[in-house]
């Protein structure tokens, strides 16, 4: 992040001293008030302040990946802007995709999933419901739990269990955080046909983007019903790790000890 850095130039006016001289022995008795005039001149004609390398208090910028990212992409985000909803969001560019961010509490979230296509070679798997990429623009990608862990960009992180305590202890508490998280469109109706969006209270506008298992097609389900997403906290076997799920039927934010190669969706949170 750059440092603003300010260098203090004085700069003094010409002024002719033959003149000064002459003025100053001159017969005349009003010597003291061109004395006076004189030191006038001097303190105005003085300083100006010149700024080096401005920062825009407004913005910061980073580039590269985080550890586990090997890509090299740059990353920046931007200032909070006002949006139609009335929330303060700010802005990450990760991977060519511009996303929002919400500030709620002390955390800053990202407001969309990670849509962030990973190269297979060396950055895992990620995958589009059902194969189809119009899903990924909608909801984002889904990822096994080891990509998950290194796919946020440099200056966040997978959140663990208790960064989404936080969370929900600030979006109204245990009973009511499903709901106030939820996006306001997108989920399926209840089965007793009530809607089954949320009141998105926050901004977070959690969407159900489904999950899957493995990266096989026959294996993606519940999409419009309910959202998974990782998080870092793994199980005592090693083998799974946690997820938290808002579904279109509950209030609460669940939950779950998944196995490390289902695939589920990823919201990173600042450092």
């Amino acid at each position: 992040m750059k440092i603003e850095n300010y260098k203090l130039e004085l700069k003094f006016k010409d002024v002719n001293k033959r003149s000064l001289f002459s003025i100053l022995h001159s017969p005349f008795s009003i010597k003291p008030l061109l004395l006076l005039l004189v030191i006038v001149l001097l303190t105005i004609g003085c300083t100006t302040l010149e700024r080096e390398n401005p920062f825009d208090s407004g913005s910061d910028s980073y580039t590269g990946g985080h550890s586990g990212n090997s890509s090299g992409l740059e990353q920046s985000s931007s200032s909070s802007s006002s949006s139609s909803s009335g929330f303060e969001y700010g802005t990450l560019i990760y991977g060519g995709i511009t996303y929002k961010t919400i500030r709620i509490g002390s955390q800053t979230w990202m407001a969309e999933n990670l849509n962030y296509k990973t190269n297979t070679n060396n950055e895992g798997n990620s995958y589009c419901y059902n194969d189809s990429e119009s899903n990924c623009d909608v909801y984002g990608r889904l990822y096994d739990y080891e990509t998950a862990m290194r796919v946020c960009p440099g200056g966040w992180h997978l959140p663990g269990n208790a960064e989404w305590d936080v969370l929900i202890s600030n979006a109204g508490g245990e009973a009511v955080a499903g709901t106030n998280l939820k996006a306001a469109n997108g989920f399926d109706n209840k089965g007793n046909g009530e809607s089954g969006n949320g009141a998105d209270k926050y901004g977070f506008a959690a969407l159900p983007g489904g999950f899957g298992a493995y990266g096989l097609s026959e294996n993606y389900n519940n999409m419009g019903k309910i959202g998974l997403w990782w998080t870092s906290t793994s199980g005592s076997e090693g083998t799974k790790a946690y997820m938290r799920m808002i579904g279109s039927e509950d209030d609460k934010v669940g939950t779950g000890l998944d196995d490390i190669g289902y695939n589920a969706s990823v919201r990173c949170v600042k450092n």
